[in-house]
C-alpha cells in the first residue's frame, strides 16, 4: 500500500511534526509512505518538495496576493486567516506520477493546495483522508475560531475580519467549501475528542465520516534522560527549579498564552532558585517576569527538546486553544508534568493530578496553583511516561491509520 501525505511543511510547526511522525510510524510497520510538501527542510528521501528559487518565488507571490485579500479588512484581528484559492499544478502532477493508493491531506494552507483542487483529486479515484490539525477545514477561513460558533451555520460577519457584513470573505470561502465538499468524498480524522466534536457539529463536515486517531510520539527520541546530565548539557544548575514554556512563535502568538503565564507567575509563592526556560522564537528579546528567564531561541533538534523537557521540573501550556498539544505529549513522554488550561484536546493527554494539572480555563491564579502542585508533588511518578507508551506510540497510531486505509480500499 502506497500512502501519499500532503502537508505544507515537513518539520516546521506542530502540524508538520505530527505528519512527519505519522509518516515515520507507517514506514516502521511496512507501509510505503511518502510526503509531498511546499517547503522541504528535512533530508528524508521520502519527502518531496520543490526547492528551486523559481518555485519559492511563485509560492511567495501567491501568499502575498492571498494576504492582500485579507488586509482590505482594516479592522481585522491579527490572526492567521487562509483563503485557499491558488491552485498548485506542480502538486497535482506529482500526485499523478506517484500514483498512490491513498491520499492523506494534512495542513494544506500557505497556497499549497486550493479547495477547488479537491475536485481534481477526487477524479483520480483514490480514497482521500483529511487529517485536521486545526479548525480551518470547517470554517470560513480562520484556523482558531475561539468562542465563535458561526461555522455551525455558514459563517459571515466574521469576528476576526471585523467585517460587519454577512456577505464577507468568510461567507464566500464557506460557500466555495460547501460547493466542493458536497461533491467530494473524503474521510476526516481528528487528533482529539474536542476537535472531533467541533467537526461533527460544523455545517461543512457534519455529513462526513469523522473519526478520532490521536497524534503520536517517537518514544525512542522523547525518552527518559538523567535530569542532572540534561541540565549539565544545557548549562543549567542542579540546585534550581525550572519551569519550561515553548512553542512556535511562543511569546508573540497570543493563542499560546505567554501573557497568561506571566500573569500567573505573580500568584506563585515566593520560591528561591526558580527560573523560567523559554524556547520557540526566531530572535531574542527582553522578557519582564517575576523570575529570571533563560531563552533558548528556536529549537528544531528533537534531541535538544528532549533535553529541555527532561531538565525541567514542570512544563506549562497556557494556550487559549489547542486542537491536540504536541508540547504536552512530548513533555509527559520525558516524564515531566504539564500544567495547562482544561481546553481543547489537552484533557485527552493530561489527567488532572495524575500526570499534571488542568486549571480552569484562563484562570491565572489556578494555573499558579497547578505549578505549585506539580513542583511540590512527587507522587506523580512514572504515570506520565506510561500514558504516552500506552496511548501515543508511533506504532499505535500507524496501525489505526493502516486499518482506516484498508477499510477505504
Amino acid at each position: 500500500m502506497k500512502v501519499l501525505h500532503l502537508c505544507t511543511n515537513d518539520i516546521s510547526g506542530g502540524a508538520a511534526r505530527a505528519t512527519y511522525r505519522l509518516h515515520t510510524g507507517l514506514r516502521k510497520i511496512g507501509i510505503d509512505s511518502w510526503i509531498v510538501v511546499q517547503k522541504k527542510q528535512s533530508d528524508n528521501p521520502y519527502v518531496i518538495g520543490k526547492s528551486s528559487f523559481f518555485w519559492r518565488g511563485i509560492f511567495f507571490v501567491q501568499r502575498q496576493i492571498e494576504k492582500l485579500q485579507v488586509r482590505i479588512y482594516f479592522g481585522r484581528k491579527k490572526e492567521i486567516f487562509s483563503i485557499g484559492n491558488f491552485p498548485n499544478f506542480f502538486l497535482i502532477r506529482t500526485i499523478k506520477i506517484m500514483n498512490p493508493d491513498i491520499i492523506n491531506l494534512h495542513w494544506i494552507n500557505g497556497t499549497f493546495l486550493s479547495i477547488n483542487q479537491l475536485e481534481e483529486l477526487s477524479k483520480l479515484n483514490k480514497p482521500i483522508v483529511w487529517t485536521l490539525h486545526d479548525s480551518w477545514a470547517f470554517t470560513g477561513g480562520c484556523h482558531i475560531p475561539h468562542s465563535c460558533k458561526k461555522y455551525e451555520n455558514k459563517c459571515g460577519n466574521c469576528p476576526i475580519l471585523c467585517s460587519g457584513k454577512e456577505l464577507d470573505l468568510s461567507r464566500n470561502i464557506w460557500l466555495n467549501k460547501k460547493r466542493v465538499f458536497d461533491n467530494v468524498n473524503f474521510t476526516v480524522v481528528t487528533p482529539s475528542n474536542w476537535l472531533k466534536g467541533c467537526a461533527e457539529n460544523s455545517s461543512l463536515l457534519k455529513n462526513k465520516n469523522v473519526i478520532r486517531i490521536p497524534n503520536s510520539i517517537d518514544l525512542d527520541v522523547f525518552k527518559l534522560l538523567d535530569k542532572r546530565k540534561a541540565r549539565k548539557d544545557l548549562g543549567l544548575s542542579d540546585k534550581k527549579k525550572y519551569l519550561l514554556f515553548g512553542a512556535m512563535s511562543a511569546t508573540t502568538d497570543k493563542n499560546k498564552g505567554f501573557d497568561l503565564l506571566l500573569k500567573s507567575l505573580v500568584f506563585l509563592k515566593e520560591q528561591p532558585n526558580i527560573e523560567l526556560l523559554v524556547f520557540g522564537n526566531n530572535k531574542d528579546f527582553e522578557i519582564k517576569a517575576k523570575m529570571p528567564v533563560r531563552y533558548f531561541g528556536l529549537v528544531r533538534e528533537q534531541e535538544k527538546l528532549n533535553q529541555l523537557y527532561s531538565a525541567a521540573d514542570v512544563t506549562i501550556v497556557p494556550s487559549r486553544s489547542e486542537s491536540f498539544s504536541l508540547v504536552s505529549l512530548e513533555s509527559i513522554s520525558c516524564n515531566t508534568s504539564v500544567v495547562a488550561f482544561k481546553i481543547g484536546g489537552i484533557p485527552d493527554i493530561i489527567e488532572h493530578k495524575k500526570n499534571g494539572y488542568l486549571a480552569n480555563p484562563f484562570d491565572v491564579e489556578d494555573l499558579a496553583k497547578g505549578i505549585e502542585f506539580c513542583l511540590s508533588n512527587n507522587k506523580l511518578g512514572l504515570h506520565k511516561r506510561k500514558k504516552a507508551e500506552k496511548e501515543y506510540a508511533l506504532e499505535i497510531q500507524a496501525k489505526m491509520y493502516e486499518d482506516l486505509y484498508q477499510s477505504l480500499q
